[in-house]
């Protein structure tokens, strides 16, 4: 998961991620289980009463507060329609929040990238195979 890993790279040390569930405990301990989250901060709606009345699912797009909890974006790009450009996109977001220049950001995105690659299981090579 994409947010596990901006969670746990320190690549965005002043950043809190932080995945609600809408749908009570049980879905936000299935999603810690699921997807390894131990970086980000999990949680849930305990009842109706408390249910936001903004947001959405994060395969729509990541709603984004800065330090004063005010929203900065009510939706970044959807994974389901952009793919990896949308997880681009929220990096932009933080980026601005952040107030980093473009060198700044790539540099981010790199140390991102880095990390992933390191964690990629090693497949091994077959003899012979070029």
């Amino acid at each position: 998961m994409q947010m596990e890993k901006w969670a746990s790279s320190n690549v965005w040390p002043s950043i809190v991620f932080l995945c609600i569930s809408v749908v009570g405990r049980p879905t936000a301990l299935m999603f810690e289980r699921s997807f390894g989250l131990d970086a980000v901060t999990n949680a849930y709606i305990k009842d109706k009463e408390h249910m936001p009345r903004f947001g959405q699912l994060g395969c729509s797009g990541f709603v984004v507060l800065d330090s004063e909890a005010r929203v900065v974006s009510g939706a970044t790009r959807a994974f389901l329609e952009a793919g990896e450009a949308a997880f681009r996109d929220l990096e932009v977001t933080l980026a601005h929040i952040l107030d980093l220049d473009d060198d700044e950001l790539d540099e981010r995105q790199e140390a991102v990238a880095t990390a992933a690659r390191a964690e990629a299981p090693q497949v091994p090579r077959l003899s012979g195979a070029k």
